[in-house]
């Protein structure tokens, strides 16, 4: 697993988000490997501009794992589960 806390990460994943109308990019770390959550995919968290919908995060989405060379799950908050958000958002690490 590479190390998504990296200069190199972050700032692809700053600059992959603004380019789709995204900002307030936030990260969960993948559980070690092996753990039965691990889904070995970092989580980025992103706050979209208005007027921005789906079709943009799912291009982000794209986009953002074509940048770092892997698979990535891309959320804005509103879409958490109410019964996640609060233990997600503990968890997420501003980038």
């Amino acid at each position: 697993m590479w190390d998504v806390l990296s200069e190199r990460v972050v700032e692809i994943a700053k600059r992959v988000t603004a380019a789709h109308g995204g900002r307030n990019v936030r990260v969960l770390v993948p559980r070690s490997k092996g753990s039965p959550d691990d889904t070995g995919r970092p989580l980025f968290l992103v706050d979209l501009d208005e007027g921005r919908n789906l079709f943009d995060l799912v291009a982000l989405t794209e986009d953002l794992g074509e940048a770092l060379g892997a698979e990535v799950n891309v959320l804005t908050e509103g879409s958490l589960s109410p019964y996640l958000r609060e233990a997600v958002l503990a968890e997420a690490i501003a980038l």
